[in-house]
């Protein structure tokens, strides 16, 4: 039987991520060999996914979206525009909403989901910061606090969502990962694990690393 990696627990203390809390990992074995294989396992933390949703890039704000990333000290280890509109990818990212498992599941809207999703291109990013104390749990709740709950009229007015005038919970703007794990998960939904180790090698300064 072939040996699963072993997950450090650094990277399974993010709150309420239901991904990470279920602690079953093997759909995701073939990319942690790969980021192993690499040396790049032990840095996972240092980067996480965001996607800027249609939403922010139809209506102009994706520009300001990414002005006030930088502002904030982040910096793009990965930033590529994901033009091809496929639902699946999509159904992909959400699964684990989609789950009556999960009590914050979004069975009941998933039909104006699509729509969002599919209304024009997104940005994916891979994010880390300039501070380079800045990984794992901080990274995550730098970039949750900064880009505001769900619901847009109980966001922070000074985080993402609340700032640029988000219309509601699924015209919000933007989407970020909950952990290292759902980072991995989520960004293989749209880039190859090549892409990701590439990011993790720009983050952390690798002479390996390839310009964006």
């Amino acid at each position: 039987m072939t040996q699963h990696i072993n997950v450090p627990d650094k990277f399974l203390v993010y709150g309420d991520c239901y991904y990470t809390k279920r602690g079953k990992f093997d759909d995701l074995d073939t990319s942690l060999r790969a980021l192993t294989a690499q040396g790049c396992f032990q840095d996972l933390d240092r980067v996480a996914f965001m996607l800027i949703k249609p939403d922010a890039v139809v209506s102009g704000k994706a520009v300001k979206l990414l002005q006030r990333l930088l502002q904030h000290g982040f910096v793009f280890a990965h930033a590529e525009i994901h033009s091809q509109k496929r639902e699946r990818d999509f159904e992909e990212l959400y699964k684990f909403n989609l789950t009556k498992h999960n009590a914050a599941n979004m069975l009941c809207a998933w039909w104006l989901a699509r729509r969002v999703y599919t209304m024009g291109p997104s940005v994916d990013l891979l994010l880390s910061h300039r501070d380079p104390d800045c990984r794992g749990q901080s990274l995550y709740k730098l970039i949750g606090d900064m880009k505001g709950v769900s619901n847009p009229y109980a966001c922070d007015q000074a985080s993402l969502r609340g700032s640029l005038r988000a219309c509601n919970r699924s015209l919000n703007l933007v989407h970020a990962s909950d952990s290292p794990m759902a980072s991995v998960r989520e960004f293989g939904i749209f880039r190859s694990v090549d892409a990701l180790i590439q990011g993790i090698r720009r983050a952390t300064g690798s002479p390996h690393s390839e310009s964006i």
